[in-house]
């Protein structure tokens, strides 16, 4: 029996039967043949190398200058020409006032509708002007600046009565206690001058008190002129107590009332618990009477 003939090996490149000749075979079990190979490796050697792609957002310098200035420009804020406000990117008409910029004309517009009649601030009349601006003063009477204008008003109302309620208290209570000396027949003018050293001595003492109690427990919430005040009146409503305190039958009541009439003035005006008001009252009844005790060893 005769053998069958070998299986062709065939170059991959150029196509040539290569079973007779050097050769070699790739992953892929493909020939190539010596001379094939030789020349692919010399004709990859000789190549040049690879030149990378420029990047497509490369700008040369003047526009890329020109870009950013052009966003800079973009976004930078504009502000109204009339009032000041800052406008929004692209905003033609203001808001606040109703000035067209590209126009220059003024608009009526909502803000505005509230302004009212008269200027918040010198209470001239707006009455048939297209803007709400007031040709007196300047002031641009909005809702807004409207309102801000009754807080601040409601504000100095609130501080007026918390400066009006204590001078009040202080008043009636110093009069009720001058009363009472020309009722016994007493020298007014001399208790008056005696009831200013009282207040002269034991209101700084009431505010050192203050200032302690402050610290270790109560806590500070307005200012000192508010609390001399407020001090002088629970003092003076503590002393016409206990003159009150003089025609009970007990003796007890009479020391008792006191306290208790300036615990509760410095809870009402003073806005403390009761039972911090009372505790203040204490301390400076005991120092009222250790101070009285002192004076009198050297009278």
């Amino acid at each position: 029996m005769s053998e069958a003939p070998a299986p062709a090996k065939v170059c991959v490149k150029c196509a040539q039967d290569c079973s007779r000749r050097a050769r070699t075979k790739d992953a892929h079990g493909r020939y190539i043949c010596r001379e094939c190979l030789t020349k692919a490796e010399a004709a990859r050697a000789a190549a040049p190398p690879p030149v990378e792609d420029e990047p497509v957002f490369a700008l040369d310098d003047a526009a890329l200058s020109a870009a950013t200035a052009a966003a800079a420009k973009a976004e930078r804020p504009r502000s109204c020409g009339n009032c000041g406000m800052v406008m929004g990117t692209g905003a033609v008409i203001c808001t606040r006032c109703g000035l067209n910029t590209s126009t220059g004309k003024m608009l009526a517009t909502d803000k505005r509708a509230g302004a009212g009649t008269k200027c918040i601030k010198c209470g001239y009349s707006l009455e048939g002007l297209a803007a709400p601006v007031c040709p007196e003063c300047g002031t641009i009477n909005t809702k807004e600046d409207r309102r801000r204008a009754q807080d601040r008003k409601a504000s100095r109302e609130v501080a007026r009565n918390e400066l009006i309620k204590p001078v009040v208290y202080f008043a009636i209570s110093v009069g009720i206690v001058l009363a009472f000396f020309g009722m016994v027949g007493g020298d007014i003018p001399s208790a008056a001058a005696r009831l200013a050293l009282h207040y002269a001595v034991f209101v700084p003492i009431g505010c050192v008190v203050y200032f302690m109690c402050c610290l270790m427990w109560i806590g500070f919430d307005a200012p000192w002129h508010y609390t001399i005040l407020r001090l002088a009146a629970a003092l003076a409503i503590s002393d016409a107590a206990s003159l009150v305190g003089l025609v009970l039958p007990f003796m007890l009541l009479g020391l008792v009332l006191p306290v208790l009439a300036m615990g509760y003035a410095m809870h009402s005006l003073m806005d403390l618990e009761l039972v911090d008001g009372i505790i203040m009252a204490v301390i400076m009844l005991v120092i009222q009477i250790v101070i009285g005790v002192v004076l009198s060893q050297y009278a």
